[in-house]
C-alpha cells in the first residue's frame, strides 16, 4: 500500500515479439534488466534479470512500493548461443519444462522467447544446494538432510510419474527456495535444469528405465555426499549405458561399498 491508502498498480505484462533480427541478448534487454550473468556455459547463459516495466513502476512510485515492485520482478533468463556448436538442443529443454505439470520441487517455467532463444524461470535466492551446504558448516545437520530426502524424493517422483527422467542431478541443479517454507525450519528445495530430460513418448522402454534408475542413483549420491561429504557410489551418468551397466551400479550399492 501507498500513504494514500491505495494498492500499488498492479504491473501489466506486455511484449512484442515481431521484431526481426534481432540477438537473443537483445531480445532479452528489451524486457529485462539484466542484474549480473550468473551462470554461463557452452550452449548457454545465464542471468539475473529485473523485469523492465517493474523498474519503471518503482521509479514513479514510492519506497515500499518500489520494493515490492522489485522484490516480486526478480527473475533468471537463460538464453541460448545461437553460435554454439554443441549438439544441444534448446528446443528440447524448452519443451520438457512446458509439459512438466506444475510441483512445488519443480522448476517452475515462466515464459519463452517467441523464437524460442531464451526462457524466464523463478529467481531461488538460497542458489544451489552446493552453496546453500556452505552455509550450514563442515557438519550438516541430520534433519537438514532428511529434508532434502523428502523433497527431492517429492520432486523426483512427481517427474518420474509425469514421464520423464532428469538425466543430470547433481548438487548445482538442485536449488533453495527460501520464499517457500513447507517445513519451518529450512526452505523448500527444488529440481532444476532439464536440458538433459528424457520423456518417456520420446524414447525405449529400456532406456527411459535405464533413465530413471541413474536418477535415483545420481541423486541418492548427493544425499549421501551431503550427510558425509563424500560419494558412495561412483554410477555413471551416461543415459546411454546398456542394462547391464545399469544393473552393476545398483548392486554395488546394498553390499556395504559407501562405508557408512
Amino acid at each position: 500500500m501507498t500513504s494514500t491508502g491505495k494498492a500499488p498498480p498492479k504491473i501489466v505484462l506486455k511484449f512484442n515479439n515481431t521484431k526481426r533480427g534481432l540477438s537473443p541478448r537483445e531480445r532479452i534487454n528489451e524486457r529485462y534488466l539484466s542484474i549480473k550473468t550468473i551462470g554461463e556455459g557452452s550452449e548457454g547463459v545465464v542471468e539475473l534479470c529485473v523485469l523492465r516495466t517493474a523498474v519503471k513502476l518503482a521509479l514513479r512510485d514510492e519506497a515500499a512500493a518500489l520494493s515490492a515492485a522489485l522484490k516480486g520482478s526478480v527473475r533468471v533468463v537463460k538464453y541460448y548461443k545461437p553460435d554454439s556448436r554443441s549438439d544441444f538442443d534448446h528446443l528440447h529443454e524448452i519443451d520438457v519444462l512446458r509439459r512438466i505439470p506444475v510441483n512445488p520441487y519443480i522448476q517452475k517455467f515462466l515464459e519463452v522467447d517467441g523464437k524460442k532463444l531464451w526462457m524466464v524461470m523463478p529467481f531461488y535466492s538460497g542458489g544451489s544446494l552446493r552453496d546453500f551446504r556452505r552455509t550450514l558448516g563442515r557438519q550438516v545437520p541430520e534433519s537438514f538432510v532428511w529434508h532434502v530426502v523428502l523433497q527431492t524424493l517429492e520432486g523426483l517422483h512427481h517427474l518420474h510419474s509425469s514421464g520423464f527422467a532428469h538425466g543430470d542431478i547433481f548438487d548445482r541443479n538442485i536449488m533453495v527456495d527460501p520464499a517457500k517454507r513447507e517445513y519451518k525450519d529450512y526452505p523448500n528445495i527444488v529440481l532444476c535444469d532439464f536440458g538433459r530430460g528424457t520423456r518417456e513418448s520420446k524414447t525405449t522402454a529400456v532406456d527411459f528405465k535405464n533413465a530413471l534408475i541413474m536418477d535415483l542413483i545420481n541423486l541418492g549420491n548427493e544425499w549421501h555426499d551431503l550427510a558425509h561429504r563424500y560419494f558412495p557410489l561412483e554410477g555413471t551418468d551416461d543415459l546411454d549405458a546398456d542394462e547391464s551397466e545399469v544393473a552393476d551400479a545398483v548392486a554395488r550399492w546394498p553390499d556395504g561399498s559407501c562405508g557408512c
